[in-house]
């Protein structure tokens, strides 16, 4: 029994930790490319980099992000075929807490990546999904009594207030 609980621990551990990794490399927004300030930035040093003839810098950084985005869907699959798995085996209470611990990480990091950018990005980032969480946890509080998760979910929870 020991041994079960202890697997299922690491399992969430690791699921946390890549559910970080994801979530600062993949920015909650909804908006068009066209009015995208960061792939208008990409666009202009990929232009820079083909115009000087960089082309191995150019290659290395197709590499990292073909590289990012596979690593990316290797977690996403691993997440995904355990919360089903757990789902089908009726865990849904272990699957409730992971996905609030995941949330409450969520939403910590969300803020603090949100604080960090220039406000020309912050314009562009859409806070309906902040808005969400922030009306979920308001209907479902969080259990985990972490401080410092609690201090980075109020301030990112400020950011609705325009703190």
């Amino acid at each position: 029994m020991k041994t079960k609980r202890l697997f299922i621990f690491l399992v969430l551990a690791l699921c946390i930790v890549f559910a970080v990794r994801w979530s600062r490399a993949n920015p909650v927004h909804e908006t068009s490319d066209k009015d995208d300030l960061a792939i208008q930035e990409f666009e202009s040093l990929e232009n820079y980099l083909n115009d000087t003839h960089q082309t191995n810098a150019l290659r290395q950084l197709d590499d990292i992000l073909v590289n990012e985005r596979a690593m990316q869907a290797d977690v996403d699959l691993s997440r995904t075929v355990t919360i089903l798995q757990a789902l089908r085996d009726g865990k849904t209470n272990e699957v409730l807490r992971f996905l609030e611990i995941r949330l409450d990480a969520g939403i910590g990091d969300f803020g603090s990546q949100y604080r960090g950018l220039p406000v020309a990005y912050q314009k562009q980032i859409s806070l309906k999904p902040l808005q969400r969480a922030w009306a979920y946890r308001l209907e479902y509080p969080s259990t985990e009594r972490d401080a410092v998760w609690a201090e980075d979910m109020t301030n990112a929870f400020q950011i609705l207030q325009g703190k």
